[in-house]
């Protein structure tokens, strides 16, 4: 038997429960960090949103997706003033709290270092190693391209990118295994050719690419 989609009152009526569990931020954090999502979302209303975030975010429950939220409000301006400094802050207590996205908002931001926001390449990259080891595999995709590349991180490292490279591939990111494939088919500074692990990660991206339609059309090494 097919699942009926939620009709409008149905999410009306399943918002009225969260907000009875929220119990204006002194009750279960993922009651209202889904209010907070509800008021952003469907009614638009990015003020109350904000105002529901914030209070999930400073109150009892500290919890790290509403800071994550108030980051992305406060970078867009959306129910609050535009301010990337006060995002930053947001992006940081989310990533302290375990959010691996806010890691890597805070992350690229210290990398950039943009619209008031100090550039602090060291902490970015610190930030970003957090992130990967757990288990975020944009910010081990993102180190693995930097050690790949002298820039201002310093000289290429390909051993390193190899890590992170790793780490996302066992994930399940593509790119990251077929950037593997050519490093093992090519060698580099300090990884040595393997055929056998070349064929390995080529295999592994040919079937992420078939299971979840990454990457569709781009030739394999």
């Amino acid at each position: 038997m097919a699942v009926q989609p939620m009709t409008t009152e149905d999410y009306k009526e399943r918002m009225l429960q969260f907000e009875i569990d929220c119990d204006g931020g002194k009750g279960n954090a993922y009651a209202c960090h889904s209010v907070g999502e509800f008021k952003a979302l469907v009614d638009k209303n990015y003020e109350e949103a904000a105002e529901v975030f914030k209070k999930n975010c400073d109150g009892k429950n500290k919890y790290a997706a509403s800071c994550f939220k108030l980051g992305r409000l406060l970078m867009t301006g959306k129910g609050v003033e535009v301010s990337d400094p006060a995002a930053l802050g947001r992006f940081k207590q989310a990533c302290d709290n375990g959010h691996t996205q806010g890691c890597f908002f805070l992350g690229s931001m210290l990398a950039q270092g943009i619209n008031g926001v100090k550039k602090d390449l060291p902490r970015a990259e610190n930030v970003f190693k957090k992130a990967c080891d757990d288990s975020d595999v944009g910010s081990c995709y993102y180190l693995a391209q930097n050690y790949l590349t002298n820039n201002a991180y310093g000289p290429r490292n390909p051993p390193k990118a190899e890590t992170c490279l790793t780490t996302a591939c066992n994930l399940g990111h593509a790119p990251s295994c077929r950037l593997l494939a050519v490093m093992f088919k090519n060698g580099d500074t300090g990884v040595e050719a393997n055929a056998d692990l070349a064929q390995h990660f080529r295999q592994r991206t040919e079937q992420l690419v078939r299971e979840r339609g990454e990457m569709t059309g781009l030739r394999v090494a």
